[in-house]
């Protein structure tokens, strides 16, 4: 909710570097960090003090394993550059060696996918046989 929150306005995000917003105890600030990342005009940062692995910034394609990781209190504040480098924004390839990963999860999607149909509906899926909307 705090990232969709911040992406979309509905919190005042600091206007100068003496500026912070506390965003209090959030429990995986690493997912925060794509919200923060896309707020105008690019500069925004994410911190969590105290967190073990928090870094200045994110450089190479490992930071997303060391970077935030854990919970604690977050702030959001004005830096001077992108806390993630745009050049490493959209990397989201897998590497090969968790091609099994991928296949064992693509695997399971697939067993546990079920399409809209009379059966399922009267097996209860989505909303049953009642439009409660």
């Amino acid at each position: 909710m705090t990232g969709c929150a911040l992406i979309d306005g509905m919190m005042d995000v600091p206007e100068t570097s003496s500026q912070t917003l506390d965003l209090g105890h959030v429990h995986a600030p690493l997912l925060l960090l794509p919200f923060v990342a896309r707020l105008e005009p690019g500069h925004y940062w994410l911190r969590a003090p105290g967190l073990p692995g928090t870094v200045d910034i994110a450089k190479g394609d490992g930071w997303q394993s060391h970077c935030l990781r854990g919970s604690g209190s977050c702030t959001v504040s004005l830096g001077d550059r992108p806390q993630v480098d745009p050049a490493l924004e959209m990397i989201t390839r897998v590497d090969g060696r968790f091609t099994c990963c991928v296949d064992r999860l693509d695997a399971y999607a697939h067993r546990t996918y079920a399409p809209a149909t009379g059966q399922s509906r009267m097996s209860g899926a989505g909303a049953g046989l009642t439009d409660n909307d």
